[in-house]
């Protein structure tokens, strides 16, 4: 895109509200670019171009037919790619989607295929490895890679390196493991990934806030408890978070996001992890923290407009839509990156069919803090084994974070040093300096943020060694 002139106030929105990437569609990173919202279509005929709305259906049916359809949608899903397919591989962490859609593979592509493990060495609490060996025995067709993380591997490693995306890419953050575990299918027909299966087969929190009526009233308390003791929250605090956030629209809590932005003083309670932080329609990046003043009200005027022209269904299905269309945006440079590399993803979970058959239940039927993925369980019985659906623990590699942050600290002082995010008026680098030594000396940071602000960093490096785009007037269309 160089030639265009980077639109610096919708960077600065993309990096404080993940609300801009890509729901509140129409801006593009680029002056006089316009971004298509994901429930539009782009229609080209007869040299004119005409933007179309895209009606995702909202019939909702009961779960037993809900997981029918889900069966249907993610057998043809895998069926379609791999039957005719010379060479199939997949992710296989261990974990229930890339190993549902692995097993899937195995009952419709006739050759072997090949199973990527990645082992973090830095993880803690992993036991992904123990459960994608006893799952690769499940079906003698897989054959399992492990590919062993090292200090090579880190996140924040060598960021440099990866390619040119269309928008900044936290994959960026991870591209040295990214580029490890893709590197033993390069050549295979397609390869799995299990992308998206958290966003389609669950609920956000905001859930709770659905259950948060007198007809649920005891499920409400009850799951409220269970995700406090889990989180170790008192019950009150998460129960008045969700009581809040029900009686709270998506529009308002856009609105009050601009109030904060325009604060002196961001809340101090988005400043740690809890569960309550989670239970709201909307939130800020701590990367919000960092802005100049300058770039802080530029954002919150425009979170105001977009509260104006909010429309459509409110609560926790509608946040689902939502972080669905944050996920696949930020899956398609993924994609584009594998594709540098010579494998090409395919990632069922966000096909139509797939999405559709979720959402045709409620979010409160498809989340619950003492059943993971209780559609998915549904509708795979009979076609895979159900040890595959005991699994209660997920492994956590936040580990691995700090120990690449404190390898790669000097790269990381050198791109605040030369902030191109500081050039631009966005951030103030200080601020996010100050953080990095926090992470780098072994205490909490907010690693998220400091992904998204590097990922940034690097992106707008790159941006510059971009060939100038231009176009003659034969290639211009009319947009009605």
């Amino acid at each position: 895109m160089n030639g265009y002139r980077l639109d610096q106030e919708a960077l600065a929105a993309h990096l404080f509200c993940a609300e801009f990437s890509p729901s509140l569609g129409g801006d593009s990173l680029f002056d006089s670019v316009r971004a298509l919202a994901p429930d539009q279509i782009l229609l080209v005929r007869n040299g004119t171009a005409t933007v179309l709305r895209r009606m995702f259906p909202t019939e909702q049916t009961g779960f037993f037919a809900a997981s029918t359809a889900l069966r249907h949608a993610l057998q043809e899903s895998v069926h379609h790619r791999t039957t005719k397919a010379a060479a199939v591989s997949a992710d296989f962490s261990g974990g229930l989607d890339s190993s549902t859609l692995a097993l899937l593979a195995a009952q419709h592509h006739q050759e072997p295929i090949q199973v990527v493990t990645y082992a973090d060495p830095f993880a803690r609490n992993d036991d992904d490895i123990v459960h994608a060996a006893r799952f690769a025995g499940m079906e003698s067709s897989l054959r399992q890679t492990v590919v062993e993380g090292t200090t090579q591997t880190l996140p924040f490693t060598n960021m440099a390196a990866t390619p040119f995306t269309e928008e900044p890419s936290l994959d960026s953050v991870i591209y040295a493991r990214d580029r490890a575990r893709l590197l033993p299918v390069v050549g295979t027909s397609v390869h799995l990934t299990g992308d998206g299966g958290d966003v389609v087969l669950g609920a956000p929190l905001t859930y709770l806030a659905d259950l948060a009526r007198p007809r649920h009233l005891l499920r409400f308390l009850r799951e409220s408890g269970a995700w406090a003791r889990l989180r170790h929250r008192p019950v009150h605090r998460v129960v008045q978070a969700a009581v809040d956030t029900a009686r709270t629209s998506y529009s308002a809590t856009l609105t009050h996001l601009a109030h904060e932005l325009e604060s002196n003083d961001p809340p101090e309670w988005r400043r740690h992890p809890a569960v309550e932080r989670n239970i709201v329609w909307a939130s800020l990046s701590r990367a919000a923290d960092w802005g100049t003043r300058a770039a802080r009200t530029a954002v919150a005027e425009r979170l105001r407009r977009a509260a104006e022209t909010v429309t459509g269904i409110e609560g926790a299905d509608a946040h689902t839509l939502r972080t669905i269309h944050r996920h696949t945006a930020a899956s398609r440079s993924f994609i584009d990156i594998a594709e540098h590399l010579g494998v090409q993803i395919a990632m069922p979970f966000f096909d139509n069919q797939v999405v559709a058959a979720c959402l045709s239940v409620p979010a409160t039927q498809r989340a619950s803090v003492d059943r993971v993925k209780p559609l998915l369980g549904a509708a795979m019985t009979g076609l895979l084994p159900p040890e595959l659906f005991e699994r209660r623990t997920k492994g956590d590699y936040s580990a691995s974070e700090y120990h690449g942050i404190r390898r790669n600290a000097a790269a990381l002082r050198s791109l605040l040093r030369d902030s191109r995010l500081g050039d631009l008026g966005i951030i103030d680098p200080s601020s996010v300096l100050r953080e990095l030594e926090a992470a780098a000396s072994g205490a909490y940071a907010a690693m998220a943020s400091l992904g998204e602000v590097f990922a940034f960093e690097v992106w707008l490096r790159g941006l510059d060694h971009q060939p100038r785009v231009s176009f003659s007037p034969s290639t211009l269309l009319e947009v009605c």
